[in-house]
C-alpha cells in the first residue's frame, strides 16, 4: 500500500473516513412530484426515488422496476449482462487498472464546467432527483497495482436535466449538487453517493474526476493548494444502460446521443475509463472504476 500524507485540521474521523455531508438546503430542480409523474408517464409504472442528500442504503435505494439480476462477471475485462429497464444491470470494463498491469488510465479533457469547491463529502446529491447510483473509485500506482491512500478524487457531474451546479451560463450559481471530494482509504478507494448523470449536447452520459496528490483536508472541506495532480479524466457508462435509462430523465431536452458519437470517448481513450455498472431493482446501481495513476 502506498501511502501519501494528507494534512488534516480539526478532523475526527480516520484516514480515508468519510466526512460528514454539508448541511444546508439546496434547491431541487424539480419537486419529487413532478418528477415522479413524468416518469411513470415515460415508463408505464416505474418507480424513482428522490435522492434526498441522506447517506447510506436509503440514498441508494432502486429507481428501476424489478427483474432478475443480469449474469456474468462484470469485473475488469469481464462481461455482463444488461437488464435494461426491467431489473438488474451488468456491464462490462472496469476502466484503466482493469488488466494486470495496471495500465496508466489516460488522460482525458478537464472541460469547461470545473469548480474548486473543495467539498470533502460522500453524498454529492444535494437534493437532485434522479437515478440512484453509488460510485466507488480505486486508486491503484501504475505497473504495481498498489493502492493509493490518502488522494483526494474530486468528482462532478451533470443532473437529470444535463446541467452542472455554480454556473452562471446555467443559472445554477450557488448550487453545490454533484461536486465532492473523498480522500482514498488503504484499499485506495472511495465511495460516492451519487446520480446516474444527464448529458447535453455533444456529449454521453459522464462523470469528471481529478485525482490529486497531497493538500489539507479538514473537517467538511479540502484545500488543494500544494497539491499535484496525478489524474484528470472522465468516467462512461454502458452505451445499453445510457440508451435505457434516458427515457428516465424525460426533462433532458438536449439531444442526446451516446459514447460512440462523444468525441472525448472516441478521441481521448474513453474505453479505458468505462466502468463497471451493477445493480438490483430494489438497491439500486453501483458503478466502479479503478484509475492507475503514476505516483
Amino acid at each position: 500500500m502506498k501511502t501519501h500524507d494528507i494534512h488534516v485540521r480539526g478532523a475526527s474521523w480516520p484516514r480515508g473516513g468519510e466526512a460528514p455531508p454539508l448541511a444546508g438546503p439546496v434547491a431541487a430542480a424539480l419537486t419529487r412530484r413532478r418528477f415522479v409523474e413524468k416518469a411513470i408517464g415515460a415508463l408505464g409504472g416505474l418507480v424513482l426515488l428522490e435522492a434526498c442528500g441522506t447517506s447510506g442504503a436509503a440514498a441508494d435505494a432502486a429507481v428501476l422496476g424489478s427483474g432478475a439480476a443480469a449474469s456474468g462477471s462484470g469485473g475488469a475485462g469481464g462481461q455482463a449482462g444488461a437488464g435494461g429497464l426491467s431489473g438488474a444491470a451488468g456491464a462490462s470494463g472496469a476502466g484503466g487498472a482493469g488488466g494486470a498491469a495496471c495500465t496508466l488510465t489516460p488522460e482525458q479533457e478537464e472541460g469547461p464546467f470545473y469548480v474548486d469547491e473543495g467539498l470533502l463529502r460522500s453524498d454529492v446529491t444535494d437534493g437532485q432527483t434522479g437515478i440512484a447510483m453509488t460510485l466507488v473509485i480505486t486508486v491503484v500506482g501504475q505497473g504495481t497495482c498498489t493502492p493509493v491512500e490518502g488522494a483526494a478524487i474530486d468528482i462532478w457531474s451533470a443532473n437529470h436535466l444535463g446541467e452542472y451546479s455554480d454556473e452562471s451560463q446555467q443559472g445554477t450559481v450557488g448550487q453545490k449538487y454533484l461536486r465532492g471530494i473523498q480522500l482514498t482509504d488503504a484499499a485506495g478507494q472511495v465511495r460516492f453517493t451519487s446520480l446516474y448523470p444527464g448529458w447535453y449536447a455533444g456529449r454521453a452520459c459522464h462523470v469528471h474526476l481529478k485525482v490529486r496528490i497531497g493538500g489539507t483536508a479538514a473537517t467538511t472541506s479540502y484545500d488543494s493548494t500544494g497539491s499535484t495532480v496525478a489524474h484528470g479524466g472522465q468516467l462512461f457508462f454502458p452505451s445499453d444502460q445510457n440508451d435505457a435509462l434516458r427515457a428516465l430523465y424525460p426533462d433532458d431536452t438536449n439531444s442526446f446521443i451516446n459514447n460512440d458519437a462523444d468525441r472525448v470517448y472516441t478521441g481521448q481513450g474513453g474505453a479505458a475509463a468505462l466502468v463497471t455498472l451493477t445493480g438490483t431493482a430494489t438497491n439500486g446501481f453501483t458503478a466502479s472504476v479503478t484509475v492507475a495513476v503514476a505516483v
